[in-house]
C-alpha cells in the first residue's frame, strides 16, 4: 500500500468525482487517480499476484481494503494513502455492526464482486453524460462476467 499510494502517487480524483475515467481501470493506473472502488480493486488485484492477504471491503458509500492478520484485521482507506484506520474508528464500526447484527466478514467482497461494481459505475457514469453507446459496451462486459460466475458456481455445485 505504501508503494502504490505513496512512491507511485495513487490518490482520489481532483476534480470531477463522477467523470467515467475515475472507474475505467486503464485510465486510473495511467492518470494515478480513481474512485475507492478503483483504488482499491488495483490494490486487491497486486496483493493477490503477491499472495498477500488484502481484500475489498464494501462499506455502503465507502469502498475500502482489509487486511487480514493472524490477530484479526486492519482497514485501510485508498482516500488516505491506503493507511489504517486508527483502531478507535475500527472498534466503533465493530460496535455499530454488532448493534445491526452483521460483522466485518459480511462487508469483505470477492475481486469478481469488485469488478462488477466497477463495471456497473462504469455503465452509469457513461449513461449520466449521455455515451450510451460505451454503456451498453461495459453492460456486455457485466453480463458476460455474471454469465461466467454462475457457470463457474454450476460446476462446482455439480462436483460437490
Amino acid at each position: 500500500l505504501d508503494f502504490l499510494f505513496r512512491k507511485e502517487g495513487f490518490t482520489s480524483p481532483q476534480d470531477a468525482y463522477y467523470d467515467p475515467a475515475n472507474s475505467n481501470l486503464i485510465e486510473v493506473i495511467q492518470r494515478r487517480q480513481g474512485l475507492q472502488i478503483s483504488l482499491s480493486l488495483i490494490a486487491v488485484m497486486i496483493a493477490r499476484r503477491l499472495a498477500l492477504p488484502l481484500y475489498g471491503f464494501n462499506m455502503p458509500g465507502h469502498f475500502m481494503m482489509v487486511w487480514r492478520k493472524e490477530t484479526g484485521y486492519s482497514l485501510h482507506d485508498p482516500f488516505n494513502q491506503g493507511k489504517s484506520l486508527p483502531r478507535p474508528t475500527q472498534l466503533y464500526l465493530e460496535r455499530i455492526l454488532k448493534n445491526r447484527g452483521e460483522t466485518i466478514k459480511i462487508y469483505h467482497v470477492a475481486t469478481h464482486q469488485i469488478v462488477l461494481r466497477v463495471l456497473r459505475n462504469l455503465i452509469n457514469a457513461n449513461t449520466r453524460i449521455g455515451e450510451e453507446k460505451l454503456a451498453e459496451v461495459y453492460q456486455s462486459y457485466h453480463d458476460k462476467l455474471v454469465q461466467l460466475i454462475k457457470s463457474k458456481e454450476e460446476i462446482q455445485d455439480k462436483k460437490q
